[in-house]
């Protein structure tokens, strides 16, 4: 990347526009979380750098962040989270973030377990790419925007895997397959950060990226992903980048 653009993903990466706390409503646990005071002005900030992408994202204000999870949690059949003055109370998830384990020198796992956390993740990815959800009276294919190993929780029994963070979205006048693209790019990415800041060897990570590769069965979104990793000027992309920033400060 360039010399300017190395640094702000760098300070993008480490930005917080949430506070989020913990608190018990009647014997459940919840995550509270809510935007700061000055957050709206690092998201006009970040929104006009990222609206340069090839596949543009945005971070949602309030009140399109607010109705957006609720959509998602809607047609995954899921709790709907309950509006707050600043943000949304999410039920706690049980488990840790794939970036927790793929990147972990103190309790590292065998490449078996690794894999097959992964495949969880980039399973329910599909999934999910498969939903439809309702945006201002009009249909959508679900895209995360930000499909990194920090926004994907695996439970403690390793069987199942809950996408979250939905504060930040794709422009949905892409098109679905370039916005699943991206996706899997941002998983892919990251994943690899992760476990090469683990120990793991460049062939141990091409291993388990190819291993992955069979529970998401769309060739088409896999030949788009690997023509965006071969383009110059996504390699000049600040916003990814910043991803990859994030996946290494857990």
């Amino acid at each position: 990347m360039s010399w300017l653009a190395k640094p702000l993903a760098w300070c993008i990466a480490r930005i917080r526009i949430n506070r989020v706390t913990h608190e018990t409503v009647d014997g459940r646990s919840f995550f509270r979380k809510e935007r700061t005071a000055l957050s709206w002005i690092f998201i006009v900030l970040g929104n006009f750098v990222f609206r340069f992408r090839s596949v543009p994202v945005c971070v949602l204000h309030q009140r399109q962040w607010q109705q957006w999870e609720q959509a998602i949690c809607k047609a995954m059949d899921a709790d709907i989270p309950a509006k707050t003055g600043r943000g949304l109370m999410l039920p706690e998830i049980a488990g840790k973030p794939v970036c927790d384990f793929a990147g972990s020198k103190v309790e590292p796992m065998s490449g078996g377990e690794i894999v097959q956390r992964l495949k969880l993740a980039i399973g329910e990815l599909h999934r999910l790419h498969q939903i439809k959800i309702v945006v201002d009276g009009r249909s959508v294919l679900f895209s995360h925007g930000d499909a990194s190993v920090n926004n994907v929780v695996i439970t403690d029994a390793g069987k199942s895997a809950t996408w979250l963070d939905f504060d930040l979205r794709h422009d949905l006048r892409q098109p679905a397959a370039a916005r699943h693209a991206d996706d899997l790019r941002a998983f892919m990415e990251t994943a690899s950060v992760c476990l090469a800041a683990g120990g793991h060897s460049d062939e141990d990570v091409r291993r388990y990226s190819q291993a992955v590769r069979e529970v998401y069965p769309d060739p088409e979104i896999w030949r788009l992903w690997s023509v965006a990793r071969g383009n110059f000027w996504n390699s000049m992309d600040v916003f990814s980048c910043a991803q990859r920033f994030r996946a290494k400060l857990r």
